[in-house]
């Protein structure tokens, strides 16, 4: 087998300091929210505040940081006297957050090697008791082959979580979720969803289509990192507690019963 590629860039020792670091990619409406529920109360995991930092999707050139972490940053010049309080008490909630959100903005301003602002943001959290330490961002399923060899070469035990779904299920999901976006509701019409439908797919280089593309994803996944270091799993299968007892051995973390079930950004389905 020929040796996969590697960047011979220099990187933040921290990344080696956790027995595995992890990524979950895949595509919105396929459990990615479900599991980012799961890791981030896992004693053995380490997780930053939310997921979608979009960190890798800025190093292939990409500017924009998540929606989510813009509406924080957002936030900050909106805040009254008692939250701007409270970002500076120690040990609330609020404060951090708030020091999560500045994190995750040095790294927008530093998309390149050894990775250090980023490392700030992942390892933020770690302590002695953690065993794995990553990132859950659906758009990586959309990088190129290069960057997934960067991101291998940060740590020896690199690992990635791949979740899928039917692609036509996920398709009219994601259409759904965008709908109740824009209207800022939270049902829609069938018209309105046709509608979005023969819009996206009349788009077909649009990332609504790019995310159902697995073939896509999995070949530039594979061209970069070997098998035993990719776990596929498919959206049904999470109600399923040996399938997600399988997740956490291939992270080297201990077995944690979760909500499984729970409905998460849910629109007909049990997780999203």
């Amino acid at each position: 087998m020929a040796p996969y590629p590697q960047t011979g860039h220099p990187v933040d020792p921290r990344f080696a300091s956790v027995d595995c670091l992890f990524f979950v990619i895949g595509a919105q409406k396929a459990g990615t929210t479900w599991l980012s529920h799961y890791l981030k109360v896992h004693p053995d995991i380490s997780v930053p505040e939310w997921k979608e930092h979009d960190y890798w999707n800025m190093v292939e050139g990409r500017p924009q940081p998540s929606r989510m972490l813009k509406r924080q940053a957002e936030r900050r010049t909106q805040d009254g006297p008692v939250r701007r309080l409270g970002a500076l008490l120690p040990f609330t909630l609020h404060a951090k957050r708030q020091k999560a959100i500045t994190l995750a903005l040095r790294a927008v301003e530093a998309p390149h090697p050894p990775y250090s602002a980023y490392a700030d943001v992942i390892m933020e959290n770690v302590t002695r008791k953690t065993r794995a330490a990553g990132e859950i961002c659906p758009e990586y399923a959309l990088l190129q082959s290069e960057t997934y060899a960067k991101m291998s070469a940060l740590s020896p035990n690199v690992r990635y979580v791949f979740l899928m779904r039917d692609p036509v299920a996920r398709f009219i999901s994601g259409a759904q979720h965008t709908i109740r976006k824009s209207l800022g509701k939270a049902a829609e019409t069938s018209e309105q969803v046709s509608e979005a439908l023969q819009r996206f797919v009349n788009q077909p280089a649009s990332r609504h289509v790019a995310l159902s593309r697995y073939d896509q994803s999995i070949e530039a996944l594979e061209a970069a990192v070997p098998s035993s270091n990719i776990l596929y799993v498919f959206f049904e299968e999470l109600v399923n507690l040996e399938k997600v007892r399988s997740i956490c051995d291939f992270l080297g973390i201990s077995f944690v019963e979760g909500a499984v079930g729970r409905r998460a950004n849910s629109a007909g389905g049990k997780v999203g």
